[in-house]
């Protein structure tokens, strides 16, 4: 005999809960490290952008420009306006939770060039990090 019912019995209903549970719990951690993971990356490219307008202005205007690390969680474009006299064009803070430092910094010259080698390293609160590297030849990219 058939028994036309309707809907899900509470065991099924408990068991598809129950699964959804247990598998939210598995990919929540992996959610978050991709988010701090996406979020470290898109501080890098922050930089990166800023180096990079750095090196055109440095060649549109026929000056020298530098990106200098001037506090753990900033930096700030600058131009040679005299001999090793520089002025802040703009500054810049990163999100809550990064710091940033350099081995040099990125300066740029009126053909695109850099010099000397910089590299900034950004961080972020997991300790996970994120280099970026500028080269002789004026080329920005990340590590």
């Amino acid at each position: 005999m058939l028994i036309n019912s309707k809907g899900f019995s509470a065991i099924e209903l408990l068991l598809v809960v129950s699964v959804m549970a247990i598998l939210g719990a598995v990919a929540l951690p992996q959610v978050r490290n991709a988010q701090a993971d996406y979020r470290l990356t898109s501080t890098a490219n922050d930089v990166i952008g800023q180096l990079n307008q750095a090196r055109i202005m440095a060649i549109t205007r026929n000056a020298d420009f530098r990106v200098s690390v001037t506090s753990s969680t900033a930096y700030a474009v600058q131009q040679e306006t005299s001999t090793n006299v520089w002025t802040t064009i703009s500054s810049y803070t990163l999100p809550t939770g990064f710091t940033i430092t350099a081995t040099n910094t990125g300066e740029f010259h009126s053909r695109g060039t850099a010099s000397p080698n910089g590299t900034f390293t950004v961080t972020n609160s997991n300790s996970k990090t994120r280099q970026v590297l500028v080269d002789p030849s004026g080329r920005v990219y990340a590590q």
